[in-house]
């Protein structure tokens, strides 16, 4: 069986351990502009949050790294308030989801493009028409 001493009662003091050095002051790197990334992502279809890291890698070489680049952005948008609310009666509207450029649609065995898919609403009810 094993016996643990007994320590004194004596108060601890500050300069009781060993030294700890100093760490040096953390660089803050340069913060990017929120808005502007926001507005090009908004409004350029073809423009990804990694692009845009990319120009502000060339323009700050020190600036933050890729995954803290995109949650600083994603806190920053958090943080905005931004409200998009629609009141509508059940089956008044259609609500598309438009995602940029569209698919074209292939015939079997040809090379020849049918066109692409679009939405048309008819008397009544909503079809999906080629063109």
């Amino acid at each position: 069986m094993v016996r643990c001493r007994r320590l004194g009662r004596r108060p601890f003091v500050a300069g009781d351990g060993p030294a700890r050095k100093a760490s040096p002051p953390r660089k803050r790197s340069a913060e990017p502009d929120y808005a502007a990334l926001r507005h090009e992502l908004q409004t350029n279809k073809y423009v990804t949050l990694q692009l845009l890291w990319e120009e502000y890698c060339n323009q700050h070489p020190e600036g933050y790294r890729y995954s803290r680049f995109c949650e600083l952005y994603r806190g920053w948008l958090r943080r905005q308030e931004f409200v998009l609310r629609q009141e509508y009666r059940a089956g008044e509207k259609l609500f598309v989801d438009y995602a940029g450029a569209t698919i074209p649609i292939l015939q079997r065995g040809k090379r020849r493009s049918l066109g692409s898919g679009d939405l048309r609403r008819g008397p009544g009810r909503q079809q999906l028409h080629l063109r």
